[in-house]
């Protein structure tokens, strides 16, 4: 009888505890608004909903305020200046410039995090184990049409408070899976690396 009673004590004890999804969301947005920049490699996994081809590599992501960041891959880069985004495709020889404001999405985290209180609804899924590591699984899930991404999940680590892995489906049925490794914390970062200087003799196409 006792061990029953004891046993329901911790059960009520640790949900009495148990965070929300909002809950969890707001600690990681404290944390991206403390930080001044965020420096990561990573492994990511897309699905093409058209070929239905996965695509594997490898990267780095390089984050810094207000809203400059890079995503450097073997295939593509991304950068951005807080003012202007810049698509290479080595494949294709080609670049895609464009405002940032009709770019369209985002891989600004910092930005992604603070549009999820408004535009998605917020849902803690449980604990899972990521690299050893249990983390918090977060679904957010869009409520506008309007959000290139329809849905994200978080994997979030609680001793930092840094997702650990990133799934997104955007509106044409593609998926990424995104797990960020050797995180960098407030690493000194000049502006100017995120000015993309295009290689010579590439296509450009400027949108702007």
């Amino acid at each position: 009888m006792i061990k029953h009673c004891f046993i329901l004590f911790i059960t009520i004890t640790n949900f009495s505890w148990a965070l929300t999804g909002d809950e969890i969301l707001a600690k990681v947005t404290a944390k991206f608004k403390s930080l001044e920049s965020l420096e990561a490699k990573f492994e990511v996994s897309l699905i093409w909903q058209m070929t239905k081809r996965e695509e594997k590599m490898e990267g780095l992501y390089v984050f810094k305020k207000p809203g400059l960041y890079s995503i450097l891959m073997n295939s593509q880069e991304i950068w951005c200046n807080g003012e202007t985004l810049w698509r290479y495709s080595k494949q294709n020889n080609q670049i895609l410039i464009q405002d940032i404001l009709d770019a369209g999405q985002t891989f600004d985290l910092g930005t992604l995090l603070k549009q999820s209180t408004k535009n998605y609804l917020i849902k803690y899924i449980g604990n899972t184990k990521i690299n050893g590591i249990e983390c918090w699984e977060v679904l957010l899930d869009s409520n506008s049409p309007d959000q290139y991404f329809s849905k994200l999940s978080l994997w979030i680590d609680p001793n930092n408070e840094i997702p650990k892995k990133v799934v997104t489906n955007d509106l044409n049925g593609n998926q990424g899976t995104y797990l960020f490794l050797k995180i960098k914390l407030n690493k000194e970062i000049a502006d100017e690396y995120f000015d993309f200087t295009p290689p010579k003799g590439v296509e450009t196409l400027d949108m702007r």
